[in-house]
């Protein structure tokens, strides 16, 4: 699995563990990678996206634990249980700052296209969505160079200007 093994501790935080990834040379820009419910750290999009990240000259994180982030890169949100369409998770949706990227497949059982929008417009904060072929997966049985790009290129605008 690329990636360096990374551990931080702290006498009053729960310590973090996960993978460092740094670019070909180094670089002020950083990002950390967190999973969603049910996932770790070693899942294959995070590894392919961690490792393209650090191609692009970015430093990152590829870990376990949440952290605050100038963006938030939000892969199959799940906007609600499949088949419940009632029981939304948008409450706190108002309350997100920063730039905010949602990757979201076309047939994902835990909202459709239209709901995700509709979730994004309770979001004061810049969003950009891309939809790709598949459900919550994502459609990523195997890599997919054009997804991990279109990925890549919607967060740029999270680096701090050099």
């Amino acid at each position: 699995m690329p990636g360096e093994p990374f551990t931080a501790t702290s006498a009053d935080l729960p310590a973090v563990r996960g993978f460092l990834h740094r670019p070909p040379s180094p670089s002020p820009d950083g990002l950390v990678l967190t999973h969603g419910a049910g996932g770790n750290a070693g899942a294959p999009l995070l590894v392919d996206l961690a490792t393209a990240f650090a191609a692009s000259r970015m430093t990152v994180l590829r870990c376990d634990l949440p952290f605050r982030q100038a963006g938030l890169l939000l892969l199959s949100y799940p906007l609600h249980p499949p088949g419940r369409p009632g029981d939304l998770r948008t409450a706190h949706l108002p309350k997100l700052r920063g730039r905010i990227v949602f990757i979201h497949g076309t047939t994902d059982p835990f909202g459709s296209p239209e709901e995700i929008e509709a979730a994004r417009a309770l979001i004061t904060a810049p969003t950009t969505l891309i939809l790709t072929d598949g459900g919550h997966d994502l459609g990523y049985r195997k890599p997919r160079r054009d997804l991990i790009e279109r990925i890549v290129a919607a967060c740029a605008s999270w680096r701090a200007p050099v």
